[in-house]
């Protein structure tokens, strides 16, 4: 039978091409749009989510379940979603307390000033000034000019949220208001070792050069931190570019630090620390 198959895609010229990835169907659900020529839905996404967490809790316990961008492809609004699971060879963990990462289902309750304070604080550890964090707003003028664009007996806030198109975008936009923050933004680099060989590079921020004073957005629903307006940056002067060389895939890279480990080191510092000395 296989040869006649075989013989029947050769005379009409069939060619058949492998993909880069294992292709999953729903078993309750094979002749769904979204397993058949459709690529998102609400349902394929928590099949999708609860599997990433199974494959978490049996392969790689300590591992981080990531959510983060996938593949763009031509044509689509937006790019897909991809969830990696992450986890070190050695055993150490990554990740300590998986409660802190919400998944699609946990109740979305965190509010601008949630974000702000929790950027403030990540500058606040990594020694950083607090008044590096950057508020980021939509652009009212791109607010103004998508709305205009839709016809006269069309409301964009009477478009149900979970649709991704850009109406619900622009709902979206609108119901948050453009005079409050869409998130909060902290520009990141890392500093080379110091000259004794310190063993992690520092992290260094600095202050975003803006034009119109605010952080305005690409218009869009993706994380902010793929709408950075970061062509409106200043380009570097040749002297200050620095040159990129590819890391030798032979070279030899060590083993991870335990940050865990090291993290658990310092708090118990600086609590001994706070400690009066005795009498």
């Amino acid at each position: 039978m296989g040869q006649q198959v075989d013989a029947e895609l050769a005379a009409g010229d069939v060619r058949l091409t492998q993909g880069g990835e294992p292709t999953f169907v729903s078993i309750d659900d094979m002749d769904g749009q979204e397993w058949n020529y459709t690529a998102l839905s609400p349902k394929k996404w928590a099949l999708a989510e609860n599997l990433a967490w199974r494959l978490q809790a049996r392969f790689a316990p300590g591992g981080l379940v990531h959510y983060g961008q996938g593949k763009w492809y031509p044509g689509e609004p937006l790019p897909r979603w991809a969830i990696g699971i992450h986890w070190r060879k050695d055993g150490q963990p990554v990740w300590n307390n998986p409660a802190l990462i919400a998944g699609d289902s946990a109740p979305a309750n965190a509010t601008p000033a949630d974000a702000q304070r929790l950027a403030q604080g990540i500058a606040s550890a990594l020694g950083l000034a607090r008044e590096l964090v950057i508020a980021a707003y939509e652009d009212p003028l791109l607010l103004i000019s998508s709305e205009g664009k839709l016809p006269v007996n069309l409301d964009p806030l009477t478009v149900p949220l979970n649709e991704a198109d850009e109406r619900s975008r622009l709902r979206r936009a609108l119901e948050r208001g453009a005079d409050q923050p869409a998130g909060f933004v902290l520009p990141l680099k890392a500093r080379e070792p110091a000259a004794h060989g310190a063993p992690h590079s520092e992290w260094q921020s600095s202050i975003w050069p803006l034009k119109r004073e605010r952080l305005f957005l690409l218009f869009g629903d993706s994380a902010i931190g793929n709408r950075l307006p970061l062509s409106s940056l200043p380009e570097l002067l040749p002297e200050e570019a620095e040159p990129e060389f590819a890391r030798d895939p032979f070279d030899d890279r060590g083993n991870l630090h335990d940050a865990h480990t090291q993290a658990q080191r310092q708090r118990h510092a600086r609590a001994h620390a706070q400690k009066p000395a005795p009498r």
